[in-house]
This record gives structure tokens, C-alpha cells and sequence, in this order.
């Protein structure tokens, strides 16, 4: 199967106050040696340095931008104050298709907020740039 570059990239904020973005792994895994996506790079430099992730976004090749609800001390917004935080943050890539002989091949790229009882995923389809949000 041949799967098709990407159009978005994840980027993250950190509690050390650093942005990072898919793609850019040198800037924070010079150090780690391995072959691994740039997503586990980053959660292998975050837990070799006590950082965590404080908000998680999906930023498109047109500067599309999609967000989950994130750690914020001081949100703009007073309705979102007492808001309980995710506990943690994961990116991942998926696909699919219809069981129909020729069908399309789907591409999504997921990001998803943690919470101790629930995780919000938000789904986007690289085809088109539609979004779902659900609730596991």
C-alpha cells in the first residue's frame, strides 16, 4: 500500500514553555538515536527531561489550524476557567476504506486530549479537510 505524504503536521506547546512542531526533530531529539516517528521522539525527549505537553494542535499545508482544549492557568474565555485539563496528549495517523472492490483509500490524522475518564479525539480527513470530534 502506498500512503501519501501528509498535509498536516502536529505541533505541540510544552510546560517548559517550547513550541515544537512535526518534522522539526532536531531542534528537540538531537540527542536521541533512534528511527522512531517524530512523535515518539518527542514523547521520549519529554519524558527524559519531566516536561509534559500543554496543548496539541493539527496545522495544515493552507495554515489551517485545529486544537483540542488544552492546560491553560489563564483562559481568555471565563466560561472555560474551571475547565478540568487533559492528563495527556496523542497524535496518530489512520486509515480506511469501503469493503467495495476499487474503493477510495481514507487518510485521517488524530489528535486526541486525555482525561482520566474520557479521551476527545478529533478526526481529520487529509481528502478534504473535514473534522469529526468524538467521545471515547
Amino acid at each position: 500500500m502506498n500512503i501519501p505524504k501528509s498535509k498536516f503536521k502536529w505541533e505541540v506547546k510544552t510546560s517548559n514553555g517550547f513550541t515544537f512542531r512535526e518534522g522539526e526533530t532536531e531542534t528537540f531529539a538531537k540527542d536521541i538515536d533512534n528511527n522512531n516517528s517524530s512523535w515518539l521522539k518527542l514523547k521520549e525527549y519529554l519524558d527524559l527531561n519531566g516536561v509534559t505537553i500543554v496543548a496539541l494542535y493539527l496545522i495544515g499545508e493552507n495554515g489551517q489550524r485545529y486544537s483540542l482544549p488544552f492546560v491553560d492557568t489563564d483562559p481568555k474565555v471565563r466560561k472555560f476557567e474551571n475547565n478540568t485539563p487533559p492528563v495527556s496528549f496523542n497524535f496518530y495517523r489512520a486509515f480506511g476504506s469501503d469493503l467495495k472492490p476499487n474503493s477510495k483509500m481514507d487518510y485521517y490524522s488524530v489528535i486526541e486530549a486525555i482525561y482520566i475518564d474520557k479521551i476527545l479525539q478529533l478526526w481529520v480527513d487529509e481528502n478534504n479537510d473535514t473534522c469529526w470530534a468524538t467521545v471515547k
